[in-house]
């Protein structure tokens, strides 16, 4: 305590630490605590040196997630004083409270590391591990210093010291995990390709409209996005669910720290409520993953339990056995570098499968015990792998082959399955809840496609010697401008069919964006919106108009003169008939949104494939009672083709 003044008058001072009581030195206290500061001062250049060069290399790294932190004003107690001769309960424990949080920090984030890249995964472990090193720096340098000092003020707890190890436990754990992630993410990509694969020559046909097919199919594929989720195959694993069990013990010693002594004081309870929200989920990791454990324990013995699968340390023999990142021109110191490589990697190969095992044999030994508690309370409960309907209907699809897994890992719990089916069953009626009911009346008009092939004559002139494809969206927009600017027509019956159209067009712009891959109808379907910025739309617009009301006219020229009312009825059944052809896809383009091969859109593209087929249960329906052209599936996504048909 620079610049303090002390008495002259030797006297003693009492520093209340949870009834503990230190007592200053009689004599010269002055000179004590000099001796003791400058022992602390002295390695200070030091530390300002590394913190210097970590700055410089975590910089970019930490500054998002620094500016986000003062922007929302947070206060942090880490400590990172290594001066303060703050000796009391209430410093000590903050001390340790700031490691047991960053520890559960750790083992919250760990799953994080399978929705990164892999080449962001090394920057992210460097900043991590600078930072967790600081921290244990600090207090390994300060805890050295208090005791070389030979000061009986200082007092350590033994927690303390228990939450660094843990702490750095917890880094090498996290490095740990990021070793596994590539070759996790590499293997459990065949799978699902694999996968992929065998589900794609069972997929539904076009014409053939069975809600019951494609929703097993849309759950199938359902259950094979959450299985090879990144996230969800990390915490499954053995490393990461193990360290819920290592949170759990952190955070009993932190409770034994704070309660052990019978402390009266009141201390920062922000970090003790974050410790213990920071426990849960790691905890629940592991509760799951010993679960999942004893589903197998009569399948799998103790050897085979302890058998560390190649994607565990594939990133490191690539590395091993890859060439070197730089050059060297010297032969032997060529050779001598590769020799070093090799040593360091083979080093780090046995480090990650002996804690690979460590975890492992932890797992095994949770779910040993757990297998015996269940056993004590359970004894005539059901088996929790099964089938994953409970009713004895040989017709129900076992959703099981669609789980991907990873090599040796346990199959996933009969209620955990179910679980993900359920999640399935809920966007379906999500969809069900959203289902157009004036588009499934527009529909209810006809029974035909006949108007697919009227909307627009062959008798009527062309403007150009080469005419622009059709799409859908186009004569729908236009048989719709035609009706709404008829005079002496009922407004409630036009209202009606802009509310239809409203409901039906999103549907058939979807349907035509997901299967028009080349992108050959995209000028027609802007026409569609009459986009007055986009010319080439307006001239498509134009010649689609010309040629629709051409065609209308040449009906009325044959004696069916019709009023407005009569029109707009004979008009309501065209585009009936044109959006039930183009509805006739929507088995197409719910198998395309499932089958996203991308990782990142692939629960959000199923998702939507869900909500969509519980949306188009009616209209399925009412298409199944229609007798449809002979098209494969690429001439019936056009509607040129049903024309010509």
């Amino acid at each position: 305590m620079c610049g303090t003044t002390v008495q002259s008058k030797p006297k003693r001072r009492i520093n209340r630490t949870d009834g503990l009581a230190f007592d200053l030195m009689a004599s010269s206290p002055s000179q004590h605590l000099k001796k003791i500061q400058a022992s602390l001062d002295s390695s200070m250049p030091w530390i300002g040196m590394y913190i210097a060069a970590a700055s410089a290399v975590c910089t970019l790294a930490m500054a998002a997630d620094a500016f986000i932190g003062f922007r929302g004003r947070n206060r942090h107690e880490v400590s990172v004083d290594l001066t303060s001769l703050d000796l009391s309960f209430d410093h000590s424990f903050a001390r340790m409270s700031s490691l047991v949080l960053m520890s559960c920090s750790m083992s919250n984030f760990m799953t994080s590391l399978g929705s990164m890249e892999s080449n962001d995964i090394v920057p992210n472990m460097a900043a991590l591990g600078i930072l967790v090193l600081t921290v244990a720096g600090n207090i390994i340098i300060h805890t050295i210093q208090m005791h070389s000092s030979g000061s009986v003020l200082y007092f350590v707890l033994p927690q303390q010291v228990t939450s660094s190890v843990i702490m750095l436990l917890f880094l090498v754990t996290f490095c740990c995990m990021s070793l596994m992630v590539p070759g996790a993410k590499r293997y459990i990509g065949l799978k699902y390709d694999e996968m992929h694969g065998s589900v794609s020559n069972r997929q539904v046909e076009w014409g053939r409209f069975s809600s019951d097919e494609l929703e097993n199919m849309v759950k199938g594929y359902w259950a094979m996005a959450q299985t090879s989720c990144p996230q969800f195959v990390l915490a499954r694993s053995a490393v990461s669910s193990v360290s819920g069990l290592k949170c759990l013990l952190t955070a009993l010693v932190l409770v034994e720290a704070r309660f052990g002594k019978n402390s009266l004081e009141t201390l920062e309870p922000r970090l003790c409520i974050g410790v213990a929200v920071g426990t849960i989920a790691p905890l629940l990791r592991w509760f799951a993953a010993s679960w999942f454990k004893i589903c197998e324990m009569e399948r799998k013995s103790l050897r085979d339990e302890l058998k560390v699968d190649k994607y565990w340390t594939w990133r490191l023999v690539e590395w091993r056995d890859g060439s070197l990142p730089f050059q060297v021109q010297n032969r032997v110191c060529k050779k001598l570098l590769r020799v070093a490589v090799r040593f360091v990697m083979n080093f780090c190969i046995r480090v990650q499968i002996l804690f690979v095992l460590a975890s492992k044999l932890v797992l095994f030994l949770s779910a040993r015990f757990g297998s015996a508690v269940l056993f004590c309370f359970c004894k005539n409960e059901s088996p929790v792998l099964g089938p994953i309907s409970e009713s004895s209907d040989e017709t129900q699809v076992d959703f099981r082959q669609y789980v991907l897994l990873l090599e040796g890992e346990p199959q996933l719990p009969f209620k955990i399955l179910k679980n993900i089916c359920n999640e399935a069953d809920k966007l379906i009626k999500v969809g069900e809840k959203r289902q157009p009911e004036n588009l499934i009346q527009l529909l209810k008009k006809s029974s035909s496609f006949d108007g697919v092939g009227l909307f627009d004559s062959r008798h009527v002139p062309c403007l150009h010697s080469q005419e622009p494809p059709n799409c859908r969206s186009l004569p729908v927009a236009t048989l719709t401008a035609i009706s709404l600017a008829l005079l002496n027509i009922d407004d409630e019956n036009a209202n009606q069919l802009l509310v239809c159209i409203s409901e039906g067009l999103p549907i058939v712009k979807l349907i035509e964006e997901t299967l028009d891959i080349t992108g050959e109808l995209e000028s027609i379907r802007k026409a569609a919106v009459v986009n007055p910025l986009n010319w080439p739309a307006r001239i498509i617009a134009a010649n689609s108009m010309y040629r629709i009301t051409n065609t209308i006219l040449l009906g009325m020229g044959d004696g069916e003169n019709q009023g407005g009312d009569e029109l707009v009825e004979i008009i309501s059944i065209t585009i009936s008939d044109i959006l039930a052809a183009c509805l006739t896809n929507l088995v197409q383009v719910i198998t395309l949104k499932c089958r996203r091969n991308e990782v990142k859109e692939r629960e959000e593209s199923e998702r939507r494939a869900a909500i969509l087929l519980g949306a188009s249960k009616e209209i399925l329906k009412i298409l199944q009672q229609r007798e449809l052209p002979s098209l494969d599936v690429e001439k019936a996504a056009k509607i040129d083709e049903w024309r010509a048909a």
